[in-house]
């Protein structure tokens, strides 16, 4: 039988996104059957849940242009 090497399907790279990206997505998951003991607290606290996600959203692009208009004007 010859020997031939497989190509490696999932690089280490490619394995620590997996692993970080279940993990975020396991807790936005889990955070409704955690709260849902608190009652109606649970909807201010999915209010904060929400803005800090838009802030995330929003403030990665704007980090970008900022950073990159002081790169030219340097």
């Amino acid at each position: 039988m010859t020997s031939q090497k497989r190509p490696q399907l999932l690089g280490f790279w490619m394995c620590v996104a997996l692993v970080v990206g279940n993990s975020i997505g396991s807790g936005v998951f889990l955070l409704p059957a955690s709260l849902a003991p608190y009652g109606l607290n649970s909807v201010i606290t999915w209010g904060f849940t929400g803005c800090g996600a838009l802030l995330l959203l929003l403030g990665a692009p704007l980090y970008f242009l900022v950073r990159n208009d002081r790169r030219r004007l340097a």
